[in-house]
């Protein structure tokens, strides 16, 4: 069943899969305040910018 946790995060959250397969649980998700922080490569030399 994970497909299906993968399937349910991209569909809350608005987030591509590769954006939740790169999440790094203690820095990017906290579920006590019920926030998740999205990356983004629009940048210049095409890093991740958050």
């Amino acid at each position: 069943m994970p497909e299906r946790a993968l399937i349910g995060a991209c569909w809350h959250t608005g987030a591509r899969r590769g954006e939740v397969l790169r999440w790094a649980w203690a820095e990017d998700v906290n579920f006590e305040e019920r926030w998740v922080r999205l990356g983004t490569h629009k940048s210049r030399g095409g890093s991740i910018r958050l």
